[in-house]
């Protein structure tokens, strides 16, 4: 068997939670045919945390791959959030980047 050195190893990991809390809601921008603000009522959050390995030194990260909100609204019930905003937890509703955390991977 050849052995090799492992350099670098990527895990995907996804977690969906029920909501049920009247603060469980996101307000979808300036636009006036949007109801504000639209109630939450599941989430689907995606990590990806990588390892990297350089000799005895181990670096572990994890970040948020994707945002998926189901909404109760008229016109439809999912809601992504747009990549751009992935890496910008001061932009995301303020109940939501506490779930983030604790829900986060063990790194």
């Amino acid at each position: 068997m050849i052995d090799g050195k492992l350099t670098h190893r990527t895990r995907a990991e996804g977690i969906r939670l029920t909501l049920d809390d009247p603060a469980a809601v996101i307000d979808l921008g300036e636009n006036p045919a949007y109801s504000q603000p639209i109630p939450v009522r599941e989430i689907n959050i995606s990590y990806e945390t990588t390892e990297t390995f350089d000799g005895d030194t181990r670096t572990v990260s994890s970040k948020v791959t994707n945002i998926v909100y189901r909404v109760t609204h008229d016109e439809y019930d999912v809601v992504s959030v747009h990549p751009d905003f992935l890496d910008q937890p001061d932009e995301w509703p303020d109940w939501l980047p506490p779930l983030v955390e604790h829900h986060r991977p063990a790194i």
